[in-house]
């Protein structure tokens, strides 16, 4: 078993509902627990995850699907608007009743994205045969814009992104059941009046099995060539011509403005009953060659659970660039249950890939706290963790949804955030930033701001001195973090004109910190030090 050196560990509890959860977290700050939007919920809130700015605010917003309501067993979707301070419990909830030959699944799958071109991200939301889309507004309603009556899919929340390069995020409708579970996945492109009429289907390969869009991931442009792609997964895949082996079979489809059905990129299975693609994501450029990425979760394999990483190129090819491996073997953890990628994970422009074993740890498998991980993209980027989570209680199996916050809290960072939606315990989505090893000082004073401004900033004694001495400095972020890179205060945030400035902070505890400055391309920052 692989040992972690802890030389940051912080017990971060919530006291919600007068009960306290908590959470092991290393190079980690918690942000926020979201609570489900009833204390009589059942089901599994947290199967879908998703995150955009839906009120036009400025922040981005969490969407949390998956759950049942035990008032009236309605289904619902819980959605949380970001801001200085991320609410807890639920800002609006979407209750719809839809029942299929599975029961009631409404929110079982969540997109994101502005389909209709209008500024504000929409949601679109399915459930079992069902999907629903609300457009989204400063004052959102629960009233559905759009329906259609077609989609089944494992997971395929998140992004799709602009597939055809026009101007549009397009949306999908995968049904993994389709045809006896070959499986089809429907595209629908964006517009300013969206329709129900699929504009491009695409099938699986095999006839009658191979579930076909059981997972379907977008957002990212692995070929650099200006359209977002998409990535698809057959877990059940076979190439035997003849019964259900779970091998599993991975498809990249560039996107392009006349878009085609055929693969451009194909990533197989080991072997039988590896079940790969159970999980997969498309990722920003984790290893900085200029193109997205993408990874393929194998939680399930029989000899070690893995996550293999594929660099995209243009071409791009099939074959395996990175393998992380879980820290048990033969799926003892299932590691790689979920798998997510995200930008902008600190100030520094950090981008980071997410992976979740929701069975750590083992050999006391009973205890099944669930875990998550974090790696720090780069030229470095490698199969070392910098950052972790645990659950901090037996069958709280954290790291069953993993995804991207995008920035709740206006901080200039991106957030990470995870489920347990399947857990026998309370069901949450905690909602992390990424601190890392920590902030280097910057001396480089008096760089240009974005509008053509000097500024200088100094720290003498316990005050923050800043001089503005010609044009204004406009959105400007004055803020203090600790050594281990954690956020403490927001000094200030708005436009900054001509002129001095002094900030005294109201930080308590005595220590070393660091003052950051940032305004547009601007960027400084200056040791605190303060004794109390």
């Amino acid at each position: 078993m692989k040992i972690f050196i802890k030389t940051f560990l912080i017990i971060s509890g919530l006291l919600i509902n007068n009960l306290l959860y908590a959470l092991e977290l290393h190079n980690l700050e918690l942000v926020a627990e979201l609570s489900a939007p009833d204390t009589n919920m059942s089901g599994v809130f947290g199967l879908a995850i998703a995150s955009g700015d839906i009120n036009g605010d400025g922040y981005s917003d969490i969407v949390v699907g998956g759950g049942l309501l035990g008032e009236d067993t309605s289904c619902c979707v819980a959605i949380y608007y970001g801001g200085l301070s991320l609410h807890k419990t639920p800002d609006l909830i979407i209750k719809e009743q839809i029942e299929d030959r599975y029961g009631w699944r409404f929110g079982e799958n969540i997109e994101i994205g502005d389909i209709n071109g209008d500024g504000f991200d929409d949601i679109i939301v399915m459930g079992g045969a069902h999907t629903r889309i609300y457009y989204g507004s400063t004052i959102m309603d629960t009233i559905a814009d759009l329906s259609v009556e077609s989609g089944s899919s494992c997971d395929a929340s998140g992004r799709c992104g602009d597939l055809n390069g026009d101007g549009y995020d397009d949306w999908v409708i995968p049904d993994y059941t389709w045809n006896s579970g070959g499986g089809k996945v429907d595209i629908f492109f964006g517009g300013p009046t969206p329709d129900a009429i699929p504009d491009i289907t695409l099938h699986c390969e095999e006839i009658g099995r191979g579930n076909f869009g059981g997972f379907v991931k977008g957002g990212y442009d692995v070929n650099d060539d200006g359209y977002d792609d998409l990535l698809i997964s057959a877990v059940g895949y076979s190439g035997n011509g003849g019964t259900w082996a779970y091998q599993g079979k991975t498809y990249i489809y560039y996107g392009e403005n006349l878009m085609d059905t055929i693969p451009d990129v194909e990533m197989l299975g080991k072997s039988a009953g590896d079940f790969f693609g159970a999980a997969i994501a498309l990722t920003p450029d984790l290893n900085d060659d200029g193109y997205d990425d993408a990874f393929v979760g194998d939680p399930l394999d029989n000899v070690h659970d893995m996550v293999y990483g594929y660099w995209g190129g243009n071409p791009m090819n099939g074959g395996e660039d990175m393998i992380f491996s879980g820290e048990y073997y033969a799926n003892r953890s299932r590691y790689g249950e979920a798998v997510a990628g995200l930008e902008k994970a600190n100030l520094s422009g950090a981008k980071i890939l997410v992976i979740g074993a929701d069975s750590y740890p083992y050999p006391f498998g009973a205890l099944l706290k669930g875990k998550v991980y974090i790696y720090l993209g780069g030229n470095s980027f490698d199969t070392t963790a910098e950052a972790y989570a645990i659950g901090s209680d037996s069958l709280q199996t954290i790291g069953m949804q993993v995804a991207d916050a995008g920035d709740v809290n206006g901080d200039g960072c991106n957030e990470i955030m995870f489920s347990n939606y399947a857990s026998p315990k309370t069901l949450k989505v905690w909602v992390c930033k990424y601190t890392g090893p920590g902030i280097e000082e910057n001396s480089d004073s008096g760089r240009r701001s974005s509008s053509g401004g000097n500024a200088d900033l100094k720290i003498i004694k316990d005050k923050i001195y800043l001089s503005v001495p010609n044009n204004e400095c406009t959105n400007a972020l004055l803020t203090i973090y600790d050594l281990c890179g954690r956020m403490k205060e927001i000094v200030y945030t708005g436009v900054l004109n001509k002129g001095n400035y002094t900030f005294t902070p109201n930080i308590r505890k005595s220590g070393i910190y660091f003052v950051r400055l940032t305004a547009g391309t601007f960027k400084e920052t200056k040791k605190l030090i303060l004794i109390k």
